[in-house]
């Protein structure tokens, strides 16, 4: 049962990577994408933060008697490894998002100032 809350409680978390990084990209439109290399790398270390939990229950699944043990530990290593994957990913995103953002404000600057002839 305690796995099933795990994996529940894991969801959650993916949910919430991906409303921050909704947050993140809407902050990088509106102030720059400075905020968004900050944000990214933020989020990075905290979707690689349970690596060693995510080692852990995988080497108990490996070494589990039964089947029904390792069903149970493998539900802790999913509850483990999608919030971590989500985050990886949505991290990612946003910093693609912010390199976008800074290669569109290097085009306006160059735009804007023109060689004298």
């Amino acid at each position: 049962m305690l796995a099933l809350y795990m994996l529940g409680a894991g969801l959650i978390l993916s949910g919430l990577f991906m409303g921050l990084t909704w947050f993140g990209g809407r902050v990088v439109r509106q102030q720059g994408p400075m905020l968004g290399f900050v944000g990214a790398a933020l989020m990075m270390v905290l979707a690689l933060l349970p690596f060693g939990y995510l080692t852990t229950y995988f080497w108990r699944a490996f070494q589990a008697n039964g089947w029904a043990e390792r069903a149970y530990q493998l539900c802790f290593t999913a509850a483990v490894a999608v919030p971590m994957f989500t985050g990886v990913c949505c991290a990612l995103l946003l910093l693609w998002a912010s390199l976008v953002a800074q290669r569109r404000q290097r085009r306006r600057r160059q735009r804007r100032v023109r060689p004298r002839s």
